[in-house]
Order: C-alpha cells, then structure tokens, then sequence
C-alpha cells in the first residue's frame, strides 16, 4: 500500500517529517518498508497485514496518524446530495444472490463531459502508481485511494434495458474486460449483468462494452459490498487481481457504501459536470450492528505489566474511532464496523499498547519451565534414515504434500484411494500426496531437463491413504557410477544397485529378515515387493516405458522405491552385538548348475545355508548365463561359497562332504543338474 505524505497532511496536521513518522507507523505495527520522494513528494510504501482492510486507505492511515501523534483526524467534507424525486425510476437493480450482495448502491449522473482530469487528480494517482484515464474513472479511483471503498463507472447509454442485475454468471457466458481479455465465466463467479449479458465481474473488473469513454454523456456509479470469499474465488479463478478485488477480498466496510458513492458524486458534479438525477439502494443489510466489549482496565495493566491511567485508555481509543461508555469500573467500547479484526479484550488492549508505545512497555523475562519432551521414534528413525543415505552418496529433496490429479495420472496412480482438498488454492495443490512417487519423478524430471543425469535422490514425507497418513521414503536412481574413481571408469546404474543400497540401508537398522518377491505393476517394467518378516513395507523397480513417455523423460533406467517407515518401526534393532575374528583359514569352492528359469536366487541360497549352516561364512552368486548347451527354459548359474569354522581348520575331506551334501540338496528339491 503506497500514500502519499502530502495527500496525508488533508486528513491530519503532520508536524513530523516524513522519516520520522515512517518510524513511529512502524513501531505502532504498521511497517513501513520504504519512502521515496516523488515530483516533490515523500511516497511512503507499508506492508498492510490480511487482518487490517481499514488501512487499505487514506483515511485509514490518516486514523491512525491521528492517535499516534494526537492529532485531530479531518474527513473530507460530503455536500447533500439533490435530486430528481420521482416515482417513476430512470433504471432499476435487481438481486438475485443476496449472500454475495447484501448491499448494493447506484447513482445515475447524467450530463457529464468525459476529459482529461486536472494536473492534481493526475498527480496523486500518479505517485500511487495509477494511470489517469479520463475525469471519471480517475475520480473513481481517487475515492477507492482515499476512502477504501472500490467504485465502478458504467456508461449508462450502453446498459441494456438500463437495468443492473447481480446475478452468477452463467454457463458458457463470457466477458471481454476493460483490459481486452476475452474471460470465460462459471457459476462460481458473480457478475454484474443487464437484460442481455454480462457487463462486469462483480468486485474484480469491469467490461469493455460499458466503458467510460470520451463519448458517454450519462454515467451509473455503482457502489457495494460483496462477500469477500467469492470475490477472492474470482480473482484466482480468472487469474486476475485488481485494486478493488484486492479490497473486496479483505472486507470493506458496509457503512461507507453509501457515503463513498456520494463522495464521488460530489467530485464528478465539480471536475465533470452533470447532475444526479435518481439513486437506488438494494440489499438484505440495512443497519450493521455493531460488536459492544466489555474493557476492564485492571486487566490492560496485568497483561501490559505497566501503569496505564483509564483515561489514557479512553483517549487512544476515541481517537481510533471506538465509542466509549463508562460503566462501574469498566468501559463498554463500541467497535466501529471497519474494525472486524477486533472481537474480544485482548485484541483491545493490544490497540492500546501500540499506540501508547512498545518502547514504553518494560522489558521482562518470562518465567521459563524447564520439561523433557521424549523423541518420537518415527523422528529418530527420519533422522537415521537421512545419515545412512547421505552416506551413501544420496541427495534429499523436499516437496509439498499436496499434489495434482494430473501428475497421479501420469504416474499411473489415479487409481488410489484419494484425499482431495475441499477449496484448493490451484490445480497443482489439489489433492493430498497418497504416494511419493510423483514427486520423485518431479524433481528427477527437473535435473534432466537441466543436464544433470547422474541422480541419486531420496525424500522422506507422509502418504495420505484412505483417510490415513504414514511417513514413507522415496528412492529414485539413474544414470552412471563409479567403478574405478582413479581411471574414471563408469557404468550404468542398475536394478541391484538399488536394491543393494535397500539391503544395506536395512542391514543398518538391524533388520536380517529381508525378502524381494517379483511383482507386476503398471508404473514398472521390473518389480519387486519388498517384505520384512513377512509383511510388506514397500516396492522398488525400473521405471516403465509407458510412465517415461507420459513424464517426457528420454533418459532410460530409472530405478524408484517406496518404503513405508512406519511400518519398519516395530522390526528396528539398534543394539550392536560383536563377535570375535576367526583368525582360521577360510577354504572357497565353486558349484555349477543347470535349473528352470523360475527357480530364484533366494531359493537357492537357502538351501546351501541350510545343508552347510555355521560352517557356510559367504555365498555369491558369480555368474548367470543361458543359451548355447544350456536347454531352452534352463539357465545356468555358478555360486562361489566360503568355508571357515571357528575352532578348527577345516580339512579337505569335511570340506568335500559338505560340498557333496548342497549338491545333493540341489539335485533333489530343485531338481538341479550339476556340471
């Protein structure tokens, strides 16, 4: 919000120079980020809280400069207002959703010359940072600067049936606005309407077939208020935002409906001629009631910690237009309309404190009570899961937890048991996350499209299923590493390169009981589930064709996880446990095999630690191959498998037996040919 200083001195005797009271306006809670001077004028820029539409004005901070520095506040001055009576009315205002109208004013002024404003209206619009156009719409915006109330100018002429109509907007019907756009309207959004269509989005922008130009003789000034949510609905609908949405979204102030109108009545009868001839007045809100609050000034001194005389309190207060009554030992305080932000004590006595000072408030420490807050198991198990994966040369990522249908629906996922925001902010923020996938994908996809093509990435955040939340962990994987850093030799990142940073990740948290079982999926080319103790935790694979052209991603391989941590909480083991090194020799032999292609790995190694069982120290799994000797549905495999016993060097013979003993387990219950 931008004022000017000089425009300011109308409404209040400022004696402090213009530095001097950006300090005190901050210092009173209205921040001031900065000045400048501007064609001989200080231009005074303020961040203006959510909670504070009163101070989106002139007036508004005149109020204030008023109670900071004791000065008396000077509205401007409203002359009566005449005009025709008649009961036949030149137009007539209708209606139709009184909930997102409940007061609606229009004033026709006919006889008007349509000109250039004079050099001071220009001059004050132009150091706010608005564009003069012509007298009228320039007095228009003058009113909405000084007053805070947003008013619109129609071409009377061009009105259909000279009828206003507050209605929503059809469907199908569309608007050209005074910026040019063609804006196709919804049910969602409320209009202002003729007999014909549309003429403005009620709050947001006016149409450009009603436009005040040169041309227009007769003008209907139209002033209200409507409800702040649908306006803010509109704006963000349409992607459009205004000086007067900015407003209407916030709350104006129903009692200067009216008021506002005239005052803009009066400086278009001066700059631009022309006279009222009628004025129509429509809405359910007739009178606003205002909120009464008991104000005890014992209670201002025990929450301040200072002495503060009740007749102190009295005068900030009436100097920020509150009406006071003195009851017994407490004030009744009458709350002004434009005050919404102020509902109970508290908020009062906080009025008081910053304009009596913040300095004078003595500066005290808080009594601190010291208690222990246990850790929650899930936030060390987060904290041990991001050590172990940076040291395995991975990169955190954080993203938001509320995610589009689009990208569900490019993952493959829109299936899922959704959780959908009731009034989301956009499209992108429509629904919360039930996997992490996509926002793997999201970030892989980023660093691709920016040459970065060898990722190790992993993200830790919650999964929103069927009204549940969990905190999972994403892995994602691609491109090439390292096999010998040295001669800088490289090779692509694989399946098993993944699954091994899952077995270790897992190894460190003390869980053994570890099972990948092959799964098919959609999102998958190859999958796998992974199993702890027998329960499912999560799936990891290679990202499938189909999914890499709905993301647009060329580059091939890429490998994701998903792992549910919750669920990994109750197999954790933490303790450590040590055992002596067998300083014994160890004796290795190799085992060659023909088996059917089903027969996994997993399998395999079972039995030989099965059949061997202590004495077993290492099994490996050095070479798969097919074709050639080897049967179609066959494939041959060769495991390399250490033996080392604690107490003893293990001799040749008892090595040979247990040999002979896994071979003719394998032959037996996998029906396996040794070669």
């Amino acid at each position: 919000m931008k004022i000017s200083f000089n425009w300011l001195k109308d409404y209040v005797d400022i004696k402090l120079k213009p530095q001097e009271l950006a300090d005190k306006l901050t210092m009173a809670g209205l921040e001031v980020t900065s000045w400048e001077k501007i064609l001989g004028d200080w231009i005074l820029e303020l961040e203006i809280t959510s909670n504070r539409p009163d101070l989106l004005s002139l007036i508004g901070i005149a109020r204030e400069v008023s109670a900071i520095t004791g000065k008396k506040l000077k509205l401007p001055k409203v002359s009566s207002i005449e005009h025709r009576a008649s009961s036949i009315k030149d137009f007539a205002v209708k209606i139709e959703d009184k909930k997102a109208c409940p007061k609606y004013s229009a004033q026709l002024i006919r006889d008007v010359k349509v000109v250039p404003s004079p050099n001071w209206l220009k001059q004050r619009l132009e150091k706010l940072g608005l564009r003069p156009v012509n007298n009228i719409v320039d007095i228009t915006n003058f009113c909405l600067m000084e007053m805070g109330q947003p008013l619109h100018a129609f071409d009377f002429d061009k009105i259909k049936g000279s009828k206003i109509i507050v209605r929503r907007a059809k469907s199908g019907e569309t608007i050209k606005t005074i910026d040019g756009q063609e804006i196709k309207l919804t049910s969602e959004i409320l209009v202002i309407a003729d007999l014909e269509a549309p003429i403005a989005v009620a709050g947001v922008m006016g149409g450009l077939a009603t436009e005040v130009t040169e041309n227009s003789k007769n003008i209907l000034l139209e002033s209200a208020y409507f409800n702040p949510i649908l306006i803010r609905r509109a704006s963000r609908l349409l992607g459009i935002t205004s000086e007067s949405s900015y407003r209407f979204e916030r709350g104006v102030d129903l009692e200067k409906v009216l008021s506002s109108s005239n005052r803009a009545v009066n400086l278009v009868e001066n700059i631009a001629g022309g006279r009222l001839i009628d004025s129509v007045e429509k809405g359910s809100i007739t009178k606003v009631p205002h909120r009464i609050i008991s104000l005890l000034p014992n209670s201002a001194e025990n929450l301040l910690g200072i002495k503060i005389k009740p007749q102190s309190i009295k005068q900030i207060l009436t100097r920020l237009q509150f009406k006071l009554k003195t009851k017994q030992k407490s004030f009744k305080v009458e709350v002004p309309n434009f005050r919404q932000d102020i509902k109970q004590e508290v908020d009062l006595i906080e009025e008081v404190a910053r304009i009596y000072g913040f300095p004078h408030l003595p500066l005290t420490q808080p009594p601190i009570k010291i208690s222990s807050v246990k850790s929650q198991p899930i936030t060390k198990l987060k904290d041990l899961t991001r050590q172990i994966l940076i040291s395995a040369g991975f990169n955190e990522i954080i993203s938001y937890s509320l995610i589009s249908r689009e990208l569900l629906s490019k993952t493959n996922l829109g299936d899922l048991d959704l959780t959908p925001i009731a009034n989301p902010l956009s499209k992108e923020q429509e629904i919360l996350t039930p996997s992490i996938i996509p926002s793997l994908l999201n970030a892989l996809n980023y660093n691709l499209n920016r040459g970065v093509t060898d990722l190790k990435l992993f993200e830790i955040n919650k999964n929103y299923l069927s009204a549940k939340e969990s905190y999972v962990l994403g892995l994602v994987m691609t491109g090439e590493k390292y096999i010998d850093w040295l001669r800088g030799k490289k090779e692509r990142i694989g399946f098993f390169d993944l699954k091994g940073v899952i077995e270790v990740f897992l190894e460190r948290l003390g869980i053994s009981r570890v099972d990948f079982v092959a799964e098919s999926l959609v999102v998958f080319a190859n999958c796998a589930v992974l199993r702890v103790y027998e329960e499912k935790i999560g799936i990891l694979g290679e990202l499938s064709n189909l999914s890499l052209s709905n993301w647009d991603i060329r580059q091939k391989e890429i490998f994701l996880a998903e792992i549910n941590l919750e669920k990994l909480l109750k197999f954790i083991k933490l303790e450590k446990s040590f055992t002596s090194i067998i300083s014994l020799p160890s004796v290795r032999r190799d085992i060659s095999l023909i088996l059917e292609d089903k027969i996994s790995a997993k399998s395999i190694f079972e039995i030989a630690k099965e059949v061997a069982g202590f004495l077993l120290q290492d099994l490996k799994l050095v070479e798969l191959y097919a074709g050639g000797q080897i049967p179609k549905g066959f494939k041959g495999i060769t495991l390399s498998l250490e033996y080392q016993a604690k107490d003893k060097t293990l001799t040749d013979s008892e090595v040979n037996a247990l040999q002979e003993k896994i071979c003719q387990a394998f032959q037996e219950k996998l029906q396996a040919k040794i070669r």
